[in-house]
């Protein structure tokens, strides 16, 4: 049996010098007040992605 590239949110299967492991996936989901989801960021950086993030809301949500 062959195992699936995903396997759910935020793993995956990576490979670095012929060896494999489970890596992380950073994804940002912005629910709004409905719980709609209405803006998705993935594979997250974490570097300056707070301010990436409130200014979407700042604009679009406020």
């Amino acid at each position: 049996m062959k195992r699936p590239k995903h396997t759910g949110l935020g793993s995956s299967r990576k490979k670095t010098f012929g060896n494999e492991y489970w890596g992380i996936i950073r994804s940002t989901f912005v629910i709004d007040k409905d719980g709609k989801i209405v803006k998705v960021w993935s594979k997250v950086k974490v570097k300056d992605h707070v301010q990436e993030v409130y200014r979407f809301i700042k604009e679009n949500l406020a």
